[in-house]
């Protein structure tokens, strides 16, 4: 919630929208401001409310399942492929661990499972609606991450051999959409002098460790199959990979699904980026689909034991074990405070749970309890106080050390605020 939260109570404020959307993990351009416009209407609307984020996932997931099964109500066999991929979204680990952490919402998949009927759909009967629809889709989901890039990638190359008399107007479609969506980052790149564009070139891609085409293949069935043993998980996806091979011989009127998931996944596994969790959603979203085409003998027996895998009581026992303290707890901890101390402040995070020590979520509570809150990395003299907070951490003073702490100085420690066992929080004043 930090991250988003913080950004929009920025936009709020100021009344000026962001420009740019969440930076991607490995490389140095931001994904498109849509993400935060998309969650800003129930933010507003919420009063702000901490799960607002779930509300507007939810409030799109329902909308494009509902939307998908109308578009197709004359074809059930895609309305049997939504319904199955819709079900896998339900219970699949990756979906319910991601979306929990309320700062982080998966918006991507059901755009990308619109994108797929509206596809098979134009294959029955290429028409204008279906193809703004698709184009549409697809520069939604690669706008809100960029690691949708293979299954843009795999589509316009299979676009070609289905619809050669049609392929200018869908690119012209399509980069029309990716040009619309981006806007906001055009106008960065414009105002800015191309920064974006140019730190491309002069600070490249993150460097990856461990990179070998087994480790990704490894990650990918990992997170994608998430069973409890990896060489199941990786058993797993290499059989729906043959399967998916051995269908492209049958009569299946969908084999185009069956082609975009493997021309997927072998661009996924070939790009230079390490497979991260986040990263797996045009891949496991074309698993499911391909799941859903598989003959009823084979179909039904995996989606049970996919189902008793992805369920299992360490899964269930860790979505429902409680967090560490309520959101109310912590924002009576943070008016506290606030009123107690009213002159210009910092703030860091010393955790156990979460490595990043400038703690976005923190500055976002502070700041709505009224804290006069300042940021130490654009704003390094407007303070000479710092509120240290500790979350299922510990802050030592002169031993503790990172990045915020080096560029606030010489400090002293002047006062702690014990607001719950695991949840303190201590003041520091520059010496």
């Amino acid at each position: 919630m930090g991250r988003d939260s913080y950004t929009l109570l920025q936009w709020k404020l100021t009344g000026k929208p962001p420009l740019l959307g969440p930076q991607t993990s490995a490389l140095p351009i931001n994904q498109s401001a849509i993400y935060f416009y998309i969650l800003y209407p129930l933010f507003l609307l919420t009063n702000q409310n901490p799960l607002y984020a779930l509300y507007t996932s939810a409030l799109i997931y329902i909308s494009i399942f509902i939307f998908s099964l109308y578009l197709s109500k004359k074809d059930s066999s895609i309305q049997k492929i939504i319904l199955s991929v819709f079900f896998f979204f339900a219970i699949h680990p990756q979906f319910i661990i991601q979306n929990r952490y309320i700062w982080n919402p998966s918006l991507t998949p059901p755009f990308l499972l619109l994108s797929i009927v509206c596809l098979l759909l134009l294959k029955k009967s290429f028409n204008n609606k279906y193809l703004i629809i698709l184009t549409l889709s697809i520069a939604t989901a690669v706008s809100l991450s960029f690691s949708i890039a293979p299954f843009l990638i795999a589509f316009v190359i299979l676009s070609f051999f289905y619809f050669k008399k049609h392929f200018f107007k869908i690119l012209l479609y399509l980069f029309s959409s990716l040009a619309l969506l981006n806007l906001p980052t055009a106008f960065f790149e414009l105002r800015h002098g191309f920064l974006l564009t140019k730190s491309l070139f002069s600070k490249g891609v993150e460097t990856q460790t461990n990179f070998s085409f087994l480790n990704q293949i490894q990650n990918l069935a990992k997170y994608t199959i998430s069973f409890q043993t990896s060489w199941i998980n990786l058993v797993i996806l290499i059989v729906i990979l043959l399967f998916s091979f051995c269908l492209l011989k049958s009569k299946s009127k969908h084999k185009i699904i069956l082609q975009l998931f493997i021309l997927t996944t072998f661009l996924t596994l070939i790009s230079p980026i390490n497979i991260q969790a986040h990263y797996i959603f045009a891949p496991l979203v074309l698993i499911f689909a391909t799941i859903s085409l598989l003959p009823k003998l084979i179909f039904i027996p995996l989606t049970i034991f996919l189902l008793i895998s992805f369920l299992n009581p360490t899964n269930l026992s860790s979505y429902f074990s409680p967090a560490p303290r309520t959101y109310q707890q912590t924002v009576s901890c943070y008016q506290q405070i606030c009123t107690d101390f009213a002159k210009p402040v910092f703030s860091a995070v010393q955790s156990d749970l979460h490595p990043y020590h400038h703690g976005p979520e923190h500055r976002y509570l502070l700041k709505v309890s009224g804290c006069n809150l300042k940021e130490i990395e654009t704003e390094p003299n407007t303070a000479s106080h710092m509120l240290i907070v500790e979350d299922s951490g510990t802050f030592t003073p002169q031993q503790t050390e990172f990045y915020e702490l080096s560029l606030f100085g010489d400090y002293q420690l002047i006062k702690t605020y014990d607001c719950l066992a695991n949840f303190k929080v201590k003041l520091i004043e520059k010496i």
